[in-house]
């Protein structure tokens, strides 16, 4: 990471989230990060976000936290149509906002159609996981799986806008 320039957190939040930082420029850091057990409570997933980004936002400064929008267009024809998903998705960028806010992070929500247009050229692809996943492989990436791809996608597409100092494509969550 650039000392130049703040890097900027980008979290694609599930039970397993996928999480990239960098600085715009640089090389960034990802991975995933499993929240709670396999059929764990809501409560363990929302504990284990609160901790584990608690513990990362107070020990570095970013320049902004960006997160994939919970719902919004196409959440339903990806297959989320649970009630109990959606609740679990919405909890969580909750806490999201919530820890960035009390540690003096900006804080941003992306939707997912926009990031996979700006990476792919296309917001709705026949298969958005292959897609984003083989997108990132041939930009130099090695994602282990969808929730690390897809936080790579996004990052992409926060340093872009930022780089462009251009924050209407990224709606403010606060």
């Amino acid at each position: 990471m650039t000392d130049d320039f703040p890097p900027i957190l980008f979290l694609d939040i599930a039970t397993t989230t996928g999480w990239c930082e960098g600085a715009p420029g640089a090389r960034p850091e990802s991975g995933t990060l499993r929240l709670c057990k396999t059929g764990g409570a809501d409560a363990e997933a929302f504990g284990g976000l609160l901790r584990w980004l608690g513990d990362r936002l107070t020990a570095r400064r970013y320049l902004r936290v960006v997160f994939e929008a919970p719902v919004g267009p196409g959440m339903d024809l990806a297959g989320v149509t649970n009630w109990k998903t959606k609740r679990r998705l919405i909890g969580l960028c909750a806490v999201a906002e919530a820890v960035a806010h009390s540690t003096g992070h900006p804080v941003f929500e992306a939707s997912a159609i926009t990031i996979r247009k700006h990476v792919l050229g296309s917001g709705r692809p026949a298969e958005p996981k292959k897609a984003v996943m083989a997108a990132m492989r041939l930009s130099g990436f090695d994602p282990k799986d969808d929730n690390e791809a897809d936080a790579i996608a996004g990052w992409i597409y926060a340093c872009s806008v930022t780089e462009r100092q251009s924050m209407p494509l990224l709606r403010g969550a606060q």
